[in-house]
């Protein structure tokens, strides 16, 4: 079975902000390959169960606060039994502009904390992600990178992140039919 995951925080108060690009992503791969099903609640964990192309997938958002990410999301894994391998995790990345897109398996954190949690918890790093470039605040003058990652995107900004959230759902599917390696190639592309 595969889990795609998308990262974010719950509640309305958060829904357009950068830091939950994984929710909308994660949303609208649900709503595009399991239209009619609704999401179930287990391990403070929103899930749908479905199929695609023959693949057992879960479909999953963790409902606790970022920074805790792990402690909803690994419970749900292990009762599914998803190995580290089929694990694809997405969330949104400040070291890459916005519109930007990266899947990769294993590495480090770079400090994001519901990835971190998630390594925590699970014990390995070795699962795939899709990072989902948000910028960095520095780029737009500076200031705050809390405030930066829980603010809504404007203007170009925002329609490329929309783009993102499309683009790293379908990555997702891609990694599960295809491979790290076409994948990579496929969706790396900077868009114009």
């Amino acid at each position: 079975m595969f889990c795609v995951a998308g990262l974010g925080n719950p509640g309305k108060k958060y829904q357009s902000t950068r830091h939950n690009v994984g929710f909308r992503a994660v949303a609208g791969l649900a709503s595009k390959i399991a239209s009619n099903a609704s999401f179930d609640e287990k391990f403070s964990c929103q899930f749908i169960k479905t199929k695609y192309e023959g693949l057992d997938l879960l479909i999953a958002a963790p409902q606790l606060y970022m920074n805790r990410s792990g402690d909803a999301l690994v419970p749900l894994i292990r009762y599914f039994r998803v190995e580290p391998d089929h694990l694809i995790v997405i969330y949104d990345e400040l070291d890459l502009a916005p519109g930007v897109m990266r899947a990769k398996r294993g590495g480090g954190t770079a400090g994001h904390r519901g990835l971190t949690d998630i390594v925590e918890k699970f014990g390995t790093d070795d699962f795939f992600r899709i990072r989902v470039g948000i910028g960095h605040p520095r780029e737009f003058g500076g200031g705050d990178v809390g405030d930066y990652v829980l603010a809504p995107a404007r203007g170009d900004d925002a329609v490329l992140l929309e783009q993102s959230c499309v683009r790293s759902a379908e990555a997702a599917l891609s990694l599960m039919t295809s491979g790290i390696e076409i994948t990579q190639r496929e969706f790396h592309r900077t868009p114009k």
